[in-house]
């Protein structure tokens, strides 16, 4: 069936579950971008939405040919990344694809792209097992308006968002094709790496760090136990002197790498304002051969559940 469609990956940032940005973890060798973009290009042009810069690296090297384009709402889930595709894309129809989809095919895309033209839906979503799969999404440009309308008033959710649009469902029998990497126990069953941080050149890869997360609670019933506790804190300083856990050590995020020399040995417990720039900064230490532990919910978590703090400067 000749129906143009385009295709938009997204590509949000790094997950905090996989402890690392899932866009470009390597599956058999190749990174899982390139490799979608292999699967689906036949289908139409494909577009990358959003991702940092190692992604961007990962494109330049010609791993991939699809076109980058900037996220015009960064950290508001797949339905800014619609809205995004949506806008530039020039094809009647946008596959809208998570970035984590191994085994997806083109197969399964222009399946729900049949079914799609065939009733003129506005949005069309696969079934497995009786579930709405929203990994893969098949969107009527035409319902721009509409949705920003919705993003406008606070809607976030893509399933939602469809709530008075003509919504088409198409049951797919081999669920595995839309098999998604959401945890640590999906990568049992393929062989991933993921590319060195920073300036490092593409090609070059480590096997992936998956960093061990705890929570605020457990981190306090560490430290009341009397066990020696290296607690590390990656905010800013004004963000520390205002509070922070007991005897925290400040070394902001931006110098994580250049002042490895002043962590203490043993166990480290990074901590920032809610848990997103510790994980990066134990993504960051951790192939340094660190022993490091994300602290979910970070120093905002700790005060909110009534754990003591200190204030002022560190004493470093």
């Amino acid at each position: 069936m000749s129906h143009p469609c385009a295709v938009a990956i997204t590509a949000g940032g790094a997950s905090r579950r996989m402890g690392t940005d899932k866009a470009r973890l390597l599956v058999a060798g190749e990174p899982l971008i390139a490799r979608l973009d292999t699967a689906l290009c036949a289908i139409g042009p494909v577009m990358i939405i959003g991702g940092d810069s190692t992604l961007l690296a990962i494109l330049e090297s010609g791993r991939s040919t699809a076109t980058h384009v900037g996220d015009l709402h960064p950290g508001e889930g797949p339905l800014g990344a619609l809205l995004t595709a949506l806008g530039v894309a020039t094809e009647p129809s946008v596959a809208l694809v998570a970035c984590d989809l191994p085994d997806l095919d083109a197969a399964v895309v222009l399946q729900l792209l049949e079914e799609h033209v065939a009733t003129g839906a506005d949005v069309t979503v696969p079934l497995v097992g009786g579930h709405s799969q929203w990994h893969v999404s098949i969107w009527r440009r035409g319902v721009l308006g509409e949705l920003e309308e919705r993003f406008e008033s606070g809607e976030r959710s893509l399933r939602r968002a469809t709530y008075g649009l003509r919504t088409t469902h198409v049951v797919i029998a081999d669920g595995t094709k839309l098999a998604d990497l959401d945890t640590p126990q999906d990568l049992a069953n393929y062989e991933i790496q993921e590319p060195l941080r920073g300036s490092s050149p593409v090609g070059v890869y480590d096997r992936l760090v998956l960093i061990p997360e705890t929570s605020v609670d457990e981190l306090a019933a560490l430290v009341a136990s009397g066990a020696p506790v290296s607690i590390i804190d990656v905010r800013e300083p004004h963000e520390y002197e205002a509070g922070h856990a007991p005897g925290a050590i400040l070394i902001p995020l931006g110098d994580i790498v250049e002042r490895t020399s002043e962590l203490p040995t043993g166990p480290l417990h990074v901590i920032c304002g809610s848990g997103v720039r510790s994980l990066h900064a134990c993504e960051a230490l951790a192939p340094l051969g660190f022993d490091v532990t994300n602290i979910a919910g970070g120093t905002g978590g700790w005060i909110a559940a009534g754990h003591e703090v200190e204030s002022g400067t560190s004493a470093e």
